[in-house]
């Protein structure tokens, strides 16, 4: 007797199917579809392009993630339903629709309870013309989603490792709901149907506050393109409406963000090279007009930021080096006076009910032991925005700039020394930070500069250890209460970097920028993770405090 035939062996494990990414088709292979990158892309490295209509304001890239030697485990989705008669298909599509509706319903609810502080009065404007739009709904729900997914983290195994990643399944639903809105978009827009530039503006801006916490600075950078343009062609439009200015403020924000987070970490090369981040008068009136104290003080921070990180790098720097700066350091300092000039005007208006309670000594001076007293405040705002005003100033101090003499660890702090007037300034941040919630930090500074790295900036501007290792101990509380991103910044890496610093000062060696080898783009994005990089070093550049010779070195931070 014949024994029946044996069943024949799959020739390949990918899926087939008519439709595929870009590089897939251009190589006639047969695409797995797998999002955000299919493994066709995956394992060249490529980005992976979704093919689609061209749509100018359309991030087309989606990160390409790294393999893992093993799968993790995958969350258990309900099966789809089987049957294909009409009366089960009915009852299904009735199913699916009530569950699309219950989770719409979810995710509003939760953007109401849990995102509008982080958006203040943004959150309100687009409130009222949510059910307006349907993209602008879908991408309001894909920002929800978003946040409570990195909010939400999942701890998996690999290999005897634990691996935290952000929830998956809030993830995949903010990814539905943002393609969702891209799709609807682009098709309005290539329609020419009538839409109003002030619901595409607000959609767009949605996009960039998705890309912040997303990490995805090259999804950013499209959105800003298309920002840009209705800008341009509405700028006499736009500011009649209150609305109008809250979106322009909020972009102007959410790009000095993210400029904020590409400078850590990327190479020294790209500091030196960094243009003017001043904003346009047109524009700088918007912001007056509608009293945005928060951006006009960020614009002046991230502008002496710019300045001094170029001024710094050219002093402990070749000649080689120097030559990329955009501004001599003499040009350095003297539009940093100029900026301190606008933090005198910033401050000069600021409301009493937005000063610290505790009165602060003139002149400034800050005593180590005070370092433990909290300065508190009327409000979180106000508290925030003086740790903003605090690290401005420290900023603009100029004292890195110089060579310094040989001083022992208990030199008394004068007042008119500048690195006197630096410690002092930090005290006074430090007291600040003290004073703030860690949890409502990391809950409200979602899509703004947050304390994390604030703080890393400010300890390579300030070389006393006794400061530097309080900076430490903040963070260590943020890791203790297992909060793995602050201001969409990763705390672990922020940490690992203050302590190298810290040993630095402890040997001797006063460190004052950081920095990789390689720039990587700003990394690949955070999809699945709450680092956007992955490096295991970084260069520093110092000055030894004996003698004030210059040294820079290569360390292994051992980070993922």
């Amino acid at each position: 007797m014949y024994r029946p035939a044996p069943p024949r062996p799959k020739k390949t494990s990918i899926v087939r199917s008519r439709t595929g990414c870009k590089l897939c088709r251009q190589r006639r292979v047969k695409c797995d579809e797998t999002k955000p990158s299919c493994g066709a892309c995956t394992r060249a490295g490529k980005s992976c392009e979704e093919v689609s209509p061209s749509f100018s304001f359309n991030n087309r890239t989606a990160s390409a993630h790294r393999p893992v030697s093993r799968p993790l485990p995958h969350v258990r989705w309900q099966p789809f339903y089987q049957s294909t008669s009409p009366s089960n298909a009915r009852v299904h599509e009735a199913s699916e629709a009530a569950h699309n509706v219950e989770c719409e319903l979810f995710y509003l609810d939760y953007w109401e309870s849990s995102c509008i502080d982080a958006l203040g009065r943004l959150s309100h404007g687009i409130n009222s013309i949510l059910h307006e739009d349907n993209a602008l709904k879908q991408s309001l729900l894909a920002l929800a989603a978003c946040n409570i997914s990195r909010r939400s983290p999942e701890g998996h195994t690999n290999q005897g490792r634990l691996i935290v990643l952000p929830n998956r399944t809030h993830q995949l639903s903010s990814q539905r709901y943002y393609s969702s809105a891209v799709g609807e978009t682009a098709r309005t827009l290539q329609a020419k149907a009538s839409s109003s530039p002030l619901t595409t503006l607000a959609i767009l801006v949605l996009f960039c506050l998705m890309e912040t916490a997303m990490g995805n600075f090259r999804g950013f950078g499209w959105h800003c393109q298309g920002i840009a343009k209705i800008i341009d062609l509405q700028l006499a439009h736009l500011p009649q409406d209150a609305l109008g200015k809250e979106l322009i403020a909020a972009w102007l924000a959410s790009r000095l963000h993210m400029w904020w987070r590409r400078m850590y970490f990327t190479t020294f090369n790209l500091q030196l090279s960094q243009r003017s981040l001043l904003v346009s008068p047109q524009l700088m009136q918007v912001l007056r007009k509608i009293d945005a104290q928060k951006t006009l003080l960020v614009s002046i921070l991230c502008e002496s930021h710019r300045l001094k990180a170029i001024a710094t790098l050219q002093v402990l720097s070749d000649s080689r080096v120097r030559s990329l700066a955009t501004c001599t350091v003499d040009e350095c300092v003297s539009l940093l006076k100029a900026e301190g000039r606008k933090l005198d005007e910033w401050h000069s208006r600021l409301d009493p009910s937005q000063l610290p309670l505790d009165v602060l000594p003139q002149p400034l001076h800050g005593r180590f032991s005070e370092i433990e007293r909290s300065l508190l405040f009327q409000s979180y705002e106000a508290a925030i925005n003086y740790a903003y005003y605090s690290a401005a100033r420290i900023m603009q101090c100029t004292g890195i700039l110089h060579s310094r003499a040989e001083s022992g660890e208990d030199q008394e702090v004068r007042p008119g020394n500048d690195h006197a007037v630096t410690t002092s300034w930090m005290t006074v941040l430090l007291r600040t930070v003290a004073g703030l919630d860690i949890i409502e930090c990391a809950s409200r500074n979602t899509y703004s500069i947050g304390i994390a790295s604030l703080l890393l900036a400010c300890v390579l501007r300030c070389d006393d250890l006794t400061c530097g290792l309080q900076v430490q101990n903040w963070l260590q509380k943020c890791v203790d209460l297992a909060i793995l991103e602050e201001g969409s910044f990763p705390i672990a890496q922020t940490l690992d970097a203050v302590r190298i610093v810290n040993a630095e000062r402890a040997a001797g060696r006063d460190v004052y920028a950081i920095g990789l080898s390689e720039d990587d783009g700003g990394g690949s994005g955070k999809y699945s993770s709450y680092n956007s990089q992955r490096f295991r070093d970084f260069v520093i550049l110092g000055r030894m405090r004996e003698g004030g010779s210059i040294y820079s070195k290569s360390i292994n931070l051992g980070l993922g």
